[in-house]
């Protein structure tokens, strides 16, 4: 990829690198430069822009962040839509997320334009959280560069999510003398609320209570 200042004789099909404002119009960074976009250019008085031109072997940003995030993502994985070369990877259910650091460390090392970045390992999620965002940094990505990338991943997800299975739960409390009246049911309200969290299911409580024994007479 060429970037820099261009001459608007060489900037038709260059990406605008900076958001430009003319007298009637406005030029988002990322435009693709038509002839439209270059005469209105001229008319504002233009000579140049700052823009990047895509060489033999260039992968768009988009594209290349759509390739990338094929080869990553998982079951139970949902992403969005390839946008300014970012795409979102999304939980579709409750779990554990498990990343494999090293597996994304040599994705990330491999070019500069292709970046990875995961919740930490072990994280617990909730359904349509973000867990991991595939960027592509410049305008375009070395084809060779996507290429390796997709094959290094052909088999070796880096990130995966193992979701929450829904286990039955027993609680065994024991009331101590002088505990406050009220202590032992929010203790209850609290556990079963962690445990619907984990898709779990606390069972209903006996209602019969029972002190400890008192300790033995010496």
């Amino acid at each position: 990829m060429i970037f820099g200042p261009t001459p608007l004789d060489e900037a038709r099909g260059a990406i605008l690198a900076h958001t430009t404002r003319l007298p009637n119009a406005v030029l988002k960074k990322g435009t693709v430069l038509d002839a439209g976009a270059i005469a209105a250019l001229r008319a504002a008085g233009h000579r140049e822009v700052v823009a990047a031109r895509l060489e033999p072997g260039d992968v768009p940003e988009d594209e290349a962040a759509d390739r990338l995030a094929n080869a990553v993502i998982g079951p139970l994985l949902s992403r969005t839509r390839a946008a300014t070369g970012r795409v979102n990877l999304l939980a579709e259910t409750a779990g554990l997320l498990r990343v494999n650091a090293a597996c994304v460390d040599r994705l990330n090392a491999l070019d500069e334009s292709l970046t990875v970045a995961t919740l930490p390992d072990h994280s617990p999620v909730a359904a349509r959280d973000m867990v991991a965002t595939i960027k592509v940094i410049p305008f375009a990505a070395p084809g060779n560069a996507l290429s390796v990338a997709e094959a290094m991943l052909r088999g070796s997800a880096p990130i995966a999510l193992h979701p929450y299975r829904s286990l039955k739960v027993g609680l065994v409390a024991t009331e101590l003398p002088g505990m406050k009246p009220g202590v032992m049911d929010k203790g209850i309200e609290v556990t079963r609320e962690r445990i619907e969290a984990l898709a779990g299911i606390l069972l209903p409580p006996n209602a019969r209570r029972t002190r400890p024994p008192p300790p033995p007479r010496r």
